[in-house]
């Protein structure tokens, strides 16, 4: 995991609010859209297909739509028929930067960056996942205001592999390394009206009965999907060495509850989350499944535009469930709680002060701690990614101003 590939998860999410005007206040900051896209996949050696995709995409467009962070996920794959191998680009999280805004009258170029997690794996052998960077160049037209067509090529760095065809034996090969695609995108407005008399009317009688309820402090609830990605092999894994180093990506569910303190800025929060990693080829398997429990707390360190970044701690403990099995044998079978400690950073994003609910992306960054369950060393470094995190509060939507 490189840290800049970091940067564009930390970036694409500041996108699920405000509206589609140039007028440079906080609430035309961004804007958000959902898009659906297809794509076709050129440049395989022999042994890996092209392929194609259709693709889901949620983002947002920042700094006045001169910026443009999203994550796309793939509906389905597909490969030649005569191919007993498949291959997809998996989850792309990208950056783009628009020199000229979007395309109203003609279409207007964009140029990015993305990171991609392509996976391919043929007949037995494993599942091959691994990050690559990725440049695209495309252009942009915004059609009946709040849609826009868009095109886009993309090169892929280093598509070499080095894969396993046998537990004692493996070829290079290349996976495909350029990608075309077509997509269409819908614009979404949350907060538009704020920018009006009437809006910030609304927000400040909704801030003195606020003020005189107590809503500004108060309990939160939040749920959201989160990923873990191993920053380094596990020790009992290294033995496999046909098998790749590290998991591929899996969204699992997070759920939390807090109190946010409006005067200092800062947040107590409990949080649970299930993580699973594991690998398979040859007739052996791993699997490891943990369910997280902790304590955080964290304090918000700036608003800007309503993008309002965050860092702390957290402490808790992990339920760990190691389960190894070779020919259809189970060798290890090994349950247990280990210590888990955290440093916990994101962003939320507030529009305004009275909002009865934010979007939250939630980072935590888990050192190396020396823990085993029944005598197996389980130590490792990972980084726990929440894409999108909706947190609500209760009171505050039960006093919002009519």
């Amino acid at each position: 995991m490189k840290w800049p590939h970091l940067y564009f998860i930390c970036l694409f999410s500041v996108g699920f609010h405000a509206n589609v005007s140039a007028q440079k206040d906080r609430y035309k900051f961004a804007q958000s859209y959902l898009g659906f896209q297809a794509d076709a996949l050129f440049g395989a050696s022999e042994g890996i297909p092209g392929s194609g995709a259709a693709r889901i995409t949620l983002g947002g467009t920042h700094f006045w739509n001169k910026a443009d962070f999203y994550i796309s996920f793939p509906l389905f794959s597909f490969t030649p028929r005569s191919s007993e191998a498949t291959y997809t680009e998996g989850v792309i999280t990208g950056a783009r930067y628009l020199p000229f805004g979007l395309g109203k009258r003609m279409p207007l170029p964009f140029a990015g960056i993305q990171w991609i997690t392509p996976a391919f794996r043929m007949g037995d052998s494993p599942e091959w996942q691994r990050s690559r960077l990725s440049f695209e160049a495309g252009l942009t037209l915004v059609v009946k205001k709040r849609h826009s067509i868009e095109t886009s090529v993309h090169y892929i760095t280093n598509s070499e592999l080095n894969y396993p065809v046998s537990r004692t034996e493996s070829r290079i090969l290349h996976h495909p390394g350029i990608g075309v695609s077509i997509g269409i995108k819908r614009y979404l407005d949350f907060t538009a009206g704020n920018s009006s008399p009437e809006g910030k009317e609304y927000i400040q009688k909704t801030s003195e009965k606020f003020e005189v309820v107590g809503a500004f402090s108060s309990w939160s609830i939040a749920a959201g999907l989160s990923s873990n990605l191993l920053l380094k092999q596990y020790d009992f894994a290294k033995d496999y060495t046909f098998l790749p180093a590290n998991s591929g990506l899996e969204l699992a569910p997070e759920i939390a509850s807090g109190y946010y303190f409006h005067h200092p800025d800062m947040a107590l929060r409990a949080t649970y989350r299930y993580a699973r990693a594991g690998q398979d080829a040859f007739d052996l398997s791993w699997s490891l499944k943990e369910h997280r429990i902790s304590a955080e707390i964290f304090k918000f360190l700036f608003d800007y535009k309503g993008f309002v970044p965050f860092a702390g701690v957290g402490f808790g403990a992990a339920y760990s469930s190691l389960r190894i099995t070779d020919a259809g044998h189970t060798i290890t079978n090994a349950q247990g709680w280990r210590p888990d400690v955290a440093l916990v950073f994101g962003w939320d994003i507030r529009p305004s002060p009275v909002d009865w609910f934010i979007l939250r992306t939630n980072l935590r960054y888990a050192p190396s701690l020396d823990s085993s369950i029944d005598g197996i060393n389980i130590s490792n470094s990972n980084l726990e990614i929440n894409f999108i995190q909706f947190v609500m509060y209760p009171k505050r939507f039960k006093n919002q101003k009519p």
